[in-house]
Protein backbone atom coordinates (compact mmCIF):
# COMPACT_ATOMS: atom_id res chain seq x y z
CA UNK A 1 0.00 0.00 0.00
CA UNK A 2 2.67 2.57 0.71
CA UNK A 3 4.73 1.57 -2.64
CA UNK A 4 1.32 2.24 -4.21
CA UNK A 5 0.93 5.60 -2.81
CA UNK A 6 4.47 6.59 -3.90
CA UNK A 7 4.63 5.85 -6.55
CA UNK A 8 0.91 7.60 -7.02
CA UNK A 9 2.55 11.00 -5.54
CA UNK A 10 5.43 10.73 -7.68
CA UNK A 11 3.59 10.42 -10.98
CA UNK A 12 0.53 13.33 -10.02
CA UNK A 13 3.75 15.36 -8.62
CA UNK A 14 5.27 15.20 -12.36
CA UNK A 15 2.10 16.26 -14.35
CA UNK A 16 1.08 18.10 -11.61
CA UNK A 17 3.95 20.65 -11.90
CA UNK A 18 3.08 21.57 -15.12
CA UNK A 19 -0.57 22.71 -14.27
CA UNK A 20 0.39 24.41 -10.82
CA UNK A 21 2.03 27.93 -10.96
CA UNK A 22 4.61 27.73 -8.18
CA UNK A 23 3.75 30.29 -5.36
CA UNK A 24 4.27 30.68 -1.58
CA UNK A 25 2.12 30.96 1.56
CA UNK A 26 2.39 31.10 5.20
CA UNK A 27 -0.19 28.52 6.98
CA UNK A 28 -2.17 29.28 9.63
CA UNK A 29 -2.82 26.65 11.67
CA UNK A 30 -6.63 27.32 12.33
CA UNK A 31 -9.27 25.30 11.19
CA UNK A 32 -12.63 26.19 9.91
CA UNK A 33 -16.12 24.30 10.40
CA UNK A 34 -18.93 23.88 8.34
CA UNK A 35 -20.90 26.70 10.55
CA UNK A 36 -18.34 29.33 10.18
CA UNK A 37 -18.25 32.26 7.63
CA UNK A 38 -17.32 32.22 4.11
CA UNK A 39 -13.40 31.92 3.55
CA UNK A 40 -12.90 35.13 0.98
CA UNK A 41 -9.83 34.55 -1.38
CA UNK A 42 -9.17 35.96 -4.41
CA UNK A 43 -10.64 34.37 -7.53
CA UNK A 44 -7.80 31.88 -8.96
CA UNK A 45 -7.79 28.06 -9.93
CA UNK A 46 -8.04 25.63 -7.15
CA UNK A 47 -7.14 21.96 -8.05
CA UNK A 48 -9.79 20.02 -6.87
CA UNK A 49 -9.35 15.77 -6.58
CA UNK A 50 -11.53 13.06 -5.82
CA UNK A 51 -10.60 9.58 -4.85
CA UNK A 52 -11.32 6.26 -5.54
CA UNK A 53 -13.57 3.39 -4.02
CA UNK A 54 -13.18 3.07 -0.39
CA UNK A 55 -11.23 6.34 0.44
CA UNK A 56 -11.26 8.82 2.27
CA UNK A 57 -11.08 12.68 2.45
CA UNK A 58 -7.24 12.23 3.68
CA UNK A 59 -6.18 10.18 0.67
CA UNK A 60 -4.31 13.09 -1.13
CA UNK A 61 -2.58 14.16 2.65
CA UNK A 62 0.74 13.01 1.53
CA UNK A 63 0.39 14.46 -2.03
CA UNK A 64 -0.73 17.50 -0.48
CA UNK A 65 2.41 17.54 2.03
CA UNK A 66 4.82 16.88 -0.71
CA UNK A 67 3.70 19.66 -3.28
CA UNK A 68 3.49 22.15 -0.36
CA UNK A 69 7.71 21.30 -0.07
CA UNK A 70 8.13 21.92 -3.86
CA UNK A 71 5.38 24.79 -4.26
CA UNK A 72 4.88 25.86 -1.07
CA UNK A 73 1.71 25.51 1.42
CA UNK A 74 -1.64 26.50 0.16
CA UNK A 75 -5.03 26.14 1.54
CA UNK A 76 -6.81 22.84 1.63
CA UNK A 77 -10.75 22.48 1.72
CA UNK A 78 -12.33 18.76 2.21
CA UNK A 79 -15.94 18.78 1.05
CA UNK A 80 -17.47 15.39 2.66
CA UNK A 81 -20.85 14.44 0.61
CA UNK A 82 -23.47 12.32 2.75
CA UNK A 83 -25.65 9.67 0.91
CA UNK A 84 -28.54 12.44 1.29
CA UNK A 85 -26.47 15.10 -0.45
CA UNK A 86 -25.65 17.16 2.88
CA UNK A 87 -22.07 18.16 1.92
CA UNK A 88 -19.97 18.61 5.26
CA UNK A 89 -16.60 21.01 4.85
CA UNK A 90 -13.51 21.46 6.80
CA UNK A 91 -10.29 23.80 5.98
CA UNK A 92 -6.94 25.46 6.51
CA UNK A 93 -6.65 29.16 6.10
CA UNK A 94 -3.62 30.74 4.59
CA UNK A 95 -3.07 34.87 4.82
CA UNK A 96 -3.06 34.61 0.79
CA UNK A 97 -5.20 32.25 -0.49
CA UNK A 98 -4.18 30.94 -3.83
CA UNK A 99 -5.15 28.41 -5.90
CA UNK A 100 -5.64 26.17 -3.13
CA UNK A 101 -6.57 22.11 -2.59
CA UNK A 102 -9.76 21.44 -2.85
CA UNK A 103 -10.76 17.31 -1.92
CA UNK A 104 -14.26 15.85 -2.87
CA UNK A 105 -14.71 12.79 -0.56
CA UNK A 106 -18.29 10.27 -0.08
CA UNK A 107 -19.43 9.11 2.85
CA UNK A 108 -20.31 6.00 -0.06
CA UNK A 109 -18.00 5.71 -2.21
CA UNK A 110 -18.44 2.02 -3.26
CA UNK A 111 -18.34 0.56 -6.83
CA UNK A 112 -22.33 0.85 -7.03
CA UNK A 113 -22.45 4.33 -6.32
CA UNK A 114 -20.27 5.61 -9.28
CA UNK A 115 -23.26 6.77 -11.41
CA UNK A 116 -24.57 8.73 -8.09
CA UNK A 117 -21.33 10.35 -7.12
CA UNK A 118 -21.13 12.01 -10.25
CA UNK A 119 -24.42 13.95 -8.82
CA UNK A 120 -22.73 14.16 -5.39
CA UNK A 121 -19.95 16.12 -7.30
CA UNK A 122 -22.33 18.88 -8.69
CA UNK A 123 -23.67 19.35 -5.16
CA UNK A 124 -19.96 19.31 -3.92
CA UNK A 125 -18.68 21.91 -5.84
CA UNK A 126 -22.30 24.45 -5.20
CA UNK A 127 -20.91 23.77 -2.06
CA UNK A 128 -17.27 25.26 -2.82
CA UNK A 129 -18.15 28.16 -4.85
CA UNK A 130 -19.91 29.08 -1.44
CA UNK A 131 -16.00 28.51 0.32
CA UNK A 132 -14.32 30.12 -2.60
CA UNK A 133 -14.60 32.68 -5.30
CA UNK A 134 -12.95 30.78 -8.34
CA UNK A 135 -14.36 30.68 -11.88
CA UNK A 136 -12.18 28.10 -12.83
CA UNK A 137 -10.23 25.19 -11.65
CA UNK A 138 -8.30 21.97 -12.52
CA UNK A 139 -8.72 18.27 -11.63
CA UNK A 140 -7.82 15.14 -10.53
CA UNK A 141 -9.37 11.88 -10.43
CA UNK A 142 -7.80 8.88 -8.60
CA UNK A 143 -9.37 4.89 -9.78
CA UNK A 144 -12.64 5.69 -9.69
CA UNK A 145 -12.48 9.14 -8.67
CA UNK A 146 -11.53 9.61 -12.59
CA UNK A 147 -15.38 7.85 -13.47
CA UNK A 148 -17.31 10.76 -11.08
CA UNK A 149 -15.23 13.41 -12.90
CA UNK A 150 -16.07 11.75 -16.62
CA UNK A 151 -19.99 10.86 -15.59
CA UNK A 152 -20.05 14.33 -13.70
CA UNK A 153 -18.47 16.06 -17.28
CA UNK A 154 -21.23 14.31 -19.61
CA UNK A 155 -23.88 14.30 -17.59
CA UNK A 156 -23.95 18.16 -15.73
CA UNK A 157 -24.77 21.84 -17.97
CA UNK A 158 -22.29 22.74 -20.00
CA UNK A 159 -21.81 25.75 -18.43
CA UNK A 160 -20.67 24.79 -15.40
CA UNK A 161 -18.40 21.59 -16.52
CA UNK A 162 -17.27 24.45 -18.83
CA UNK A 163 -15.31 25.56 -16.01
CA UNK A 164 -12.69 22.69 -15.53
CA UNK A 165 -9.75 23.69 -17.70
CA UNK A 166 -7.33 20.52 -17.40
CA UNK A 167 -8.49 16.78 -16.19
CA UNK A 168 -6.21 14.56 -15.03
CA UNK A 169 -7.37 10.35 -14.09
CA UNK A 170 -5.39 8.34 -12.97
CA UNK A 171 -5.46 4.44 -12.84
CA UNK A 172 -9.84 4.92 -14.09
CA UNK A 173 -11.69 2.05 -14.88
CA UNK A 174 -12.67 3.46 -17.72
CA UNK A 175 -13.74 -0.27 -19.30
CA UNK A 176 -13.03 -2.35 -16.52
CA UNK A 177 -16.69 -2.55 -14.71
CA UNK A 178 -17.05 -5.95 -15.95
CA UNK A 179 -14.74 -8.76 -16.69
CA UNK A 180 -13.10 -7.73 -20.06
CA UNK A 181 -12.10 -10.49 -21.25
CA UNK A 182 -14.57 -13.67 -22.55
CA UNK A 183 -13.22 -16.85 -24.36
CA UNK A 184 -15.06 -17.35 -27.87
CA UNK A 185 -16.50 -20.74 -28.89
CA UNK A 186 -13.02 -21.26 -30.47
CA UNK A 187 -11.15 -20.99 -27.30
CA UNK A 188 -9.66 -17.05 -28.57
CA UNK A 189 -10.06 -14.44 -25.78
CA UNK A 190 -11.44 -11.41 -27.69
CA UNK A 191 -11.60 -7.90 -25.41
CA UNK A 192 -15.21 -6.80 -25.15
CA UNK A 193 -17.10 -3.45 -24.26
CA UNK A 194 -18.57 -3.07 -20.68
CA UNK A 195 -21.78 -1.13 -20.30
CA UNK A 196 -20.04 1.56 -18.20
CA UNK A 197 -17.11 2.17 -21.41
CA UNK A 198 -20.65 2.51 -24.18
CA UNK A 199 -21.88 4.73 -22.02
CA UNK A 200 -19.30 7.03 -21.81
CA UNK A 201 -18.47 6.77 -25.47
CA UNK A 202 -21.98 7.21 -26.60
CA UNK A 203 -21.90 10.98 -24.07
CA UNK A 204 -18.05 11.85 -25.43
CA UNK A 205 -19.17 14.63 -27.13
CA UNK A 206 -20.68 16.53 -24.13
CA UNK A 207 -17.11 16.83 -22.63
CA UNK A 208 -16.09 20.27 -23.24
CA UNK A 209 -14.10 20.55 -26.25
CA UNK A 210 -11.83 23.38 -24.41
CA UNK A 211 -10.85 20.69 -21.79
CA UNK A 212 -7.23 19.38 -21.59
CA UNK A 213 -7.40 15.99 -20.28
CA UNK A 214 -4.70 13.37 -19.67
CA UNK A 215 -5.31 9.62 -18.53
CA UNK A 216 -2.73 7.48 -16.98
CA UNK A 217 -3.88 4.00 -17.26
CA UNK A 218 -2.69 1.10 -15.26
CA UNK A 219 -2.89 -0.37 -11.18
CA UNK A 220 -2.05 3.29 -9.27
Amino acid sequence: MKLRKHKLTIIVTLVLLIIVSVSSFLLITKVFSKSDKKIVIKKDMPLILIPGTSATEDRFDDFITQMAAKVGDKDVIKLKVQPDGTVEWTATQNHKLVNPFIVISFVDSSEETVGKQAKWVQLALKKAHTLCAFDTYNAIGHSNGGLAWTIYLEQAPSQYTQKMQKLITLGTPFDTQLPLEKKTSSGVETIVETDMLKKLVAAKRKIPKSLDMISIAGEI
